[in-house]
């Protein structure tokens, strides 16, 4: 995976590094709308954008990107390796 990270310009990412280890940890994580109906606007994007940042901020984590369609939003996600998504806890 380093390699792969290495190859599309590392400067772009914040590669966290332990004592043993390196990582860099995202979720691609895809909301959609029940039947694919297209139901979301410019205006949708906006609030879900803000209120997932502030989720994630919550959870220690960091809302890197979202966009989405008409009938779905995509989010980007970093995560540190001591977040509640790993069930840790």
């Amino acid at each position: 995976m380093l390699l792969f990270l290495r190859s599309t310009s590392m400067q772009k990412h914040n590669i966290n590094r332990s004592r043993h280890a390196a990582f860099l940890l995202h979720v691609h994580l895809v909301f959609v709308t029940k039947y694919r109906r297209k139901i979301l606007g410019e205006s949708h994007y906006a609030a879900f954008h803000q209120y997932a940042a502030e989720v994630c901020r919550d959870f220690g984590a960091e809302l890197k990107e979202s966009n989405g369609d008409v009938y779905h939003v995509h989010m980007l996600i970093e995560y540190p390796t001591n977040s509640a998504a790993f069930g840790t806890g």
